[in-house]
């Protein structure tokens, strides 16, 4: 992945695709790239570049701007539950350490 910023684009976009039913080959089509092309930026291997972004938002029948909001919004809800479920999660306890060995008593003699 190329960084979690290309990462939540790419699995924000790839919802967004999914929920209007445009498939991956319809998309490369539009694109007029490979569908290989296309893969690799739905899995987040890529970044989505503008013009990319121009055409799925015309795909989605959205203007541009619209689809980079609505992609900033669920990848901050997405982001805001991660955290929350990291905060929720009880965190184990350090084992306390072994007692410290102490050597034996010497018995004392008495004279």
């Amino acid at each position: 992945m190329e960084s979690e910023f290309t990462g939540e684009v790419a699995r924000v976009v790839r919802g967004l695709l999914a929920e209007n039913n445009i498939s991956g080959a319809r998309l490369a089509e539009a694109l007029n790239r490979a569908p290989s092309y296309v893969s690799e930026r739905q899995t987040g291997q890529r970044a989505w570049t503008m013009t990319d972004l121009d055409v799925i938002a015309d795909l989605l029948r959205v203007e541009p701007m619209i689809l980079l909001d609505e992609v900033s919004r669920r990848a901050r809800v997405a982001r805001d539950a991660r955290d929350a479920a990291l905060l929720a999660k009880p965190r184990r306890r350090a084992e306390p350490p072994p007692p410290a060995a102490t050597a034996p008593r010497r018995k004392r003699r008495t004279a």
